[in-house]
C-alpha cells in the first residue's frame, strides 16, 4: 500500500506536529496531530476536490452539538493545500463496533444509538443542512456519546421541496433511491438511519450484492425484508426506507418518537455492554493496521437528468468538456486510489512513437515549400520520436507535481527551455542550412508549450492515454503562432504535423497507469454506472503519484 504522504513529525500546516496517519477517503488523507499548544486534533488534507470540500465544511462550520464532531477551522500551508482542523474523537465508529458484534448489536443498544443518532440528525436539519452520507464509518461512539462526522458530502437544504441535481453521491448501502436520479432532501438521512438500524439490529445491511451496482438497483426496485425484526422495529424500518420519501418519516423527531414511544428503558446513558462493545473495537483498531475498506464505499458518478436547476451551490460537479484540465491548459491529479502497472512495456510504446511520426512528419513535410528527399523526410520522423521521448523523460524528471501558481509557472518555463535553445541554435547556423526559417516553427512550438500545462499529457492517472483533444489544442496553438511569425504561414502544415507527433509520442512514452478496482482489476476512471447493467467499478482508494517515471 503506498505510503502516505505525510509522515510522524512532519509539520505541514504551521502549528501542528502530525503524530500518524488515521485513514484516506477521496477528498485526502487523515491525520492525528498535536497542536502546538498540545490540543490533539484531526487534520484532514483536502487533495482532490477542494472546491466541493470546502463548501461542504461551510455549511456546518459553526455548528456546535455534542451530536456532531466539531470543525474548528480550514487552513492552508504554504504549498497552498486546504487543511480542514477537526475535533479527535478517539472512540470506535460504528463500523468497528458492528465489526465485533457481527450478528448484531441486539434491541437495547440499537436503541441508544438511534435514539442519538436522531438527536444529532435533527440539529443539523433544523440547521438546514443535509449530511447525505451517513453510514456506520461515519458514526462515532466516545465516552458514551454518538456523534455524527465526515461533512464532505454535505449540503444545504434548498427552498425547494427537491432539489435536482446531476450528480450521485453518497455510499451505496446508504443511498436512499431518489438519490440516483440527483433528488434529495433530508429524507434522505432517514433513509440512511432507516438501513443503520436495520444493520445494528442483524449486522448485516438490507440490501447486498456481487456489486455496487447490484445493491443500487436493490435500493431501486426492492422493499427491505423485515419480517425478522422484531416489533416495533419492523415497522420503523420498513417507514424509514419507503422509497417514496413522501411516505418515510419527515424528520428524525418523528422517527425517534416512534422509536421509544412509553418505553421503559433507560436510555439517559448507554448500555454497559455497548460501552464494552466500543472499548474492544478500540483496542481492536490499536492491534491492527488502519483500514482503507471504511473509506472505500464513497462513490460519485454522473447522472443525466432533464432540465434540472442548476446554481452555485451544487454539491458534486463532475469537470465538464470546458474545463480548463480538459484541453491541457490546467493541470490536476484525477485519481486518489491504487494505479495499475502500464501493461505497455516501453519497448512497445516506442515503436509506436516512432510509427506515429513516420506517419505524421511525412504529411507536414508534403505541405512545406521546401522539397524534401524521402530519406531526408526519414530521418527527421525518427529525429521527432527520439526528440520528444527524450524531452518526455526530461520532463518527467524536472516538472513539478504540486498544484499552484508557481508551480504552473515553473512548469512552462522547464516545458519552453528546450525550444529556446533550439531557437538560438537554428538561428546561429549558416545560411546554406536553410533552417533559419524553420524558426517560425520553433517559435510556435514553444508557444504550445508556454500556454498548455504539459503535465497534462504526462501524468500517469491522465485519461484517456491519448487525448486527440490536447493534441489537436497543441496543433492549433502552433498554427496560430507560426502564422503569426515573420513568413511563418509558409510552414503552417509542417509545424501543425510536428506538433501533433510529438504530444502523442509524449503521451504514448510517459506512463498510463489506470485505476484498480475492488477485485483487483484496472478500470478506466470513466467506469463508473451503465444504465443497462449498473456496475460501479472504481472506489476510492489509497493515493498513488500523479507521475511515474518508468
Amino acid at each position: 500500500m503506498p505510503a502516505y504522504r505525510y509522515q510522524t513529525g512532519d509539520s505541514p500546516l504551521d502549528g501542528y506536529t502530525i503524530q500518524h496517519a488515521l485513514g484516506r477517503g477521496g477528498f485526502g488523507e487523515v491525520y492525528f496531530a498535536i497542536s502546538d499548544a498540545g490540543r490533539e486534533v484531526a487534520l484532514k488534507a483536502v487533495q482532490n476536490y477542494e472546491d466541493i470540500e470546502l463548501r461542504g465544511i461551510s455549511h456546518c462550520m459553526n455548528l456546535k452539538s455534542q451530536h456532531l464532531v466539531m470543525i474548528f477551522d480550514v487552513k492552508k500551508d504554504h504549498e497552498g493545500t486546504a487543511w480542514v482542523i477537526m475535533e479527535y474523537v478517539a472512540g470506535a465508529n460504528l463500523r468497528e463496533i458492528l465489526d465485533e458484534a457481527p450478528s448484531g448489536l441486539g434491541t437495547e443498544q440499537a436503541t441508544y444509538f438511534l435514539r442519538e443518532l436522531c438527536s444529532g440528525l435533527s440539529y443539523l436539519h433544523d440547521a438546514g443542512v443535509v449530511h447525505r452520507d451517513l453510514k456506520p464509518n461515519n458514526i462515532f461512539f466516545e465516552d458514551g456519546v454518538v456523534k455524527i462526522g465526515d461533512y464532505s458530502l454535505s449540503k444545504a437544504i434548498t427552498t425547494s421541496h427537491r432539489s435536482g441535481h446531476t450528480t450521485t453521491v453518497g455510499s451505496v448501502h446508504y443511498m436512499a433511491p431518489e438519490i440516483s436520479r440527483g433528488q434529495y432532501d433530508k429524507t434522505v438521512d432517514i433513509y440512511a438511519l432507516g438501513v443503520i438500524l436495520f444493520e445494528m439490529l442483524t449486522g448485516a445491511p438490507p440490501f447486498e450484492g456481487d456489486s455496487m451496482g447490484e445493491v443500487l438497483m436493490k435500493h431501486l426496485s426492492s422493499d427491505p425484508d423485515v419480517s425478522g425484526l422484531p416489533a416495533p422495529f419492523d415497522r420503523i424500518v420498513a417507514k424509514a426506507m419507503n422509497r417514496d420519501p413522501d411516505q418515510r418519516y419527515q424528520s428524525a423527531s418523528e422517527m425517534k418518537r416512534d422509536l421509544t414511544p412509553g418505553n421503559t428503558l433507560d436510555h439517559s446513558r448507554p448500555p454497559a455492554t455497548l460501552s464494552m462493545i466500543g472499548e474492544r473495537a478500540v483496542r481492536q483498531r490499536a492491534d491492527s493496521k488502519p483500514s482503507e475498506a471504511a473509506l472505500a464505499e464513497t462513490f460519485v458518478t454522473p447522472v443525466a437528468l432533464r432540465d434540472t436547476h442548476q446554481d452555485e451551490s451544487l454539491p458534486f460537479e463532475r469537470p465538464s468538456g470546458s474545463d480548463l484540465s480538459s484541453v491541457g491548459l490546467r493541470w490536476r491529479p484525477n485519481q486518489t486510489g491504487p494505479l495499475a502497472k502500464d501493461s505497455t512495456s516501453i519497448g512497445v510504446r516506442l515503436l509506436i512513437a516512432a510509427a506515429a511520426c513516420l506517419m505524421l512528419v511525412p504529411l507536414g513535410c508534403m505541405g512545406d515549400l521546401k522539397p524534401w528527399f524521402w530519406g531526408d523526410v526519414f530521418t527527421l520522423s525518427l529525429v521527432c520520436a527520439a526528440g520528444s521521448s527524450i524531452a518526455c523523460w526530461g520532463y518527467l524528471a524536472a516538472m513539478p507535481h504540486g498544484s499552484g501558481l508557481l508551480n504552473a509557472i515553473l512548469t512552462r518555463g522547464i516545458a519552453v527551455a528546450p525550444f529556446i535553445v533550439i531557437g538560438i541554435l537554428f538561428d546561429s547556423m549558416p545560411p546554406h542550412m536553410e533552417l533559419n526559417p524553420y524558426i517560425s516553427i520553433v517559435v510556435g512550438l514553444m508557444t504550445a508549450h508556454a500556454i498548455m500545462d504539459y503535465r497534462c499529457l504526462l501524468s500517469a492517472d491522465r485519461y484517456p492515454r491519448i487525448s486527440m483533444t490536447k493534441t489537436g489544442m497543441a496543433g492549433g496553438i502552433t498554427m496560430i503562432a507560426t502564422a503569426l511569425y515573420d513568413e511563418g504561414e509558409d510552414h503552417i502544415l509542417f509545424g501543425i504535423a510536428i506538433a501533433c507527433a510529438s504530444s502523442i509520442v509524449i503521451q504514448l512514452v510517459a506512463p498510463h497507469r489506470r485505476p484498480i478496482n475492488s477485485t483487483g482489476q484496472a478500470v478506466n476512471p470513466s467506469d463508473t454506472v451503465d444504465q443497462k447493467s449498473p456496475n460501479l467499478l472504481v472506489k476510492n482508494q489509497p493515493a498513488s503519484p500523479a507521475f511515474a517515471k518508468s
